[in-house]
């Protein structure tokens, strides 16, 4: 009986123990960071002296970070938001449509998955660099729009603040669209094609088989897929830092290069790893708000 007892609890024991390499790891890599720079924010120092100029600041950069006269910071998260609902709209928009052609009966299929995905396995210091030939005033883009007569004179996308964002933006999305397009595809591949010849059956039209079959069941996937892409881009820090380091005259300022720019510029960590944790909270926020939405929608 006695043994018995002790080969149950060895067993229930056995999955813990295989998780503990990775539980270790896990901390080691991003638990202990995040509560170090936790820790950080609540002290003055410098990169040039850490431990020398160690002063309790408490709350005091958290306060300064958020004050209403801190133009920078509002900005870089004005920037933020702006970039992140710019790359996940239109990343979804357009993986949604990719998906929907290549989950139909079409010529080249297997071609076209291999190549929709070279965005996404593109280095991003590859991307930014060949990106920035294209914007450039003597690029392709340019010389496209030119030939098109659309502009007379070339368009400084990169060098305008008003164009700047929305440039980076398109880069990002450029990148982020594959993700959307496979993702979305498995979704669509799970969906039983006896519901859509239902629909056949009662006489839907293509758009009514699209509102009321395709999305409800893609619903999920969405969410999902959509919350990691938001994650993903408001953190994004290099293609931003890669192709205008947060100019002109801080136009594409996001947080992340915010961040960087004070820890390591301005030798000042202790205010960065602040806005690091206010980033840390926001994105909280995010996901909790994602999560609430995915569990309703499961529900229903």
């Amino acid at each position: 009986m006695i043994s018995k007892i002790s080969n149950f609890k060895q067993k229930q024991l056995l999955p813990y123990l295989l998780l503990m390499p990775a539980l270790v790891l896990l901390s080691a890599l991003i638990i202990y960071p995040i509560i170090r720079g936790i820790q950080i924010s609540f002290f003055k120092s410098t990169i040039v002296d850490p431990y020398g100029s160690f002063k309790f600041a408490g709350f005091s950069q958290y306060l300064k970070a958020l004050s209403l006269t801190n133009a920078t910071f509002w900005g870089s998260l004005w920037h933020s938001i702006v970039w992140t609902i710019l790359s996940v709209v239109f990343s979804f928009l357009i993986g949604l449509g990719l998906a929907i052609l290549l989950n139909g009966n079409i010529k080249g299929r297997g071609i076209l998955r291999a190549l929709i995905l070279i965005p996404w396995v593109i280095p991003s210091i590859v991307a930014a660099a060949q990106w920035k030939v294209m914007f450039a005033s003597f690029g392709f883009i340019n010389n496209f729009l030119h030939f098109l007569k659309i502009v007379s004179d070339p368009v400084l996308f990169l060098a305008n603040p008003k164009l700047a964002l929305f440039s980076v933006a398109v880069v990002n999305i450029w990148r982020s669209y594959p993700f959307m397009t496979v993702v979305l595809l498995a979704g669509l591949q799970s969906i039983p094609d006896e519901l859509y010849e239902a629909g056949y059956v009662d006489g839907t039209t293509v758009w009514q088989k699209f509102w009321h079959i395709t999305m409800p069941l893609l619903r999920p996937v969405s969410m999902i897929s959509l919350m990691l892409l938001s994650i993903w881009s408001f953190n994004n820090f290099d293609l931003v830092f890669l192709i205008t380091s947060g100019g002109p005259v801080g136009s594409t300022e996001v947080l992340p290069t915010y961040v960087y720019l004070e820890a390591f510029k301005r030798l000042n960590p202790g205010y960065a790893a602040a806005i690091a944790t206010i980033m840390l909270v926001f994105l909280t926020l995010i996901i909790y708000l994602f999560m609430r939405v995915y569990r309703r929608n499961v529900e229903i």
